[in-house]
């Protein structure tokens, strides 16, 4: 009979410690979802952004100063670089929230 009640407290404690991690994974997940809608706006931002520059520079286009010109396409590739980089951090941060959704499905299951 004691054996059988060490037995159950030990399943109920392997439970309970289950439950634990399923709320502290759940927690990570949201979390890494707050980050990936941050990302994404500073994504859209950026995104924005080069089409203003892209747009600016077709002004400059007919003013024919070729120094401004120039440097404007750099600071629109500086951008698109920025954008390149957000990107990859944003589908990095979904990856780490899918992982964690994998975690606890197979803690549930």
């Amino acid at each position: 009979h004691e054996g059988k009640v060490k037995k159950v407290k030990l399943q109920l404690s392997s439970s309970l410690a289950k439950v634990k991690q399923t709320a502290e994974n759940a927690q990570r997940i949201k979390d890494k979802g707050s980050a990936a809608a941050k990302q994404f706006e500073s994504l859209q931002t950026t995104g924005k952004d080069i089409l203003k520059k892209i747009e600016d520079s077709k002004g400059l286009q007919s003013s024919g100063d070729v120094s401004e010109q120039l440097s404007q396409a750099e600071d629109t590739l500086d951008s698109v670089r920025v954008l390149n980089v957000q990107f990859k951090k944003l589908i990095s941060t979904i990856g780490e929230a899918e992982a964690e959704a994998k975690r606890n499905t197979e803690l549930v299951s």
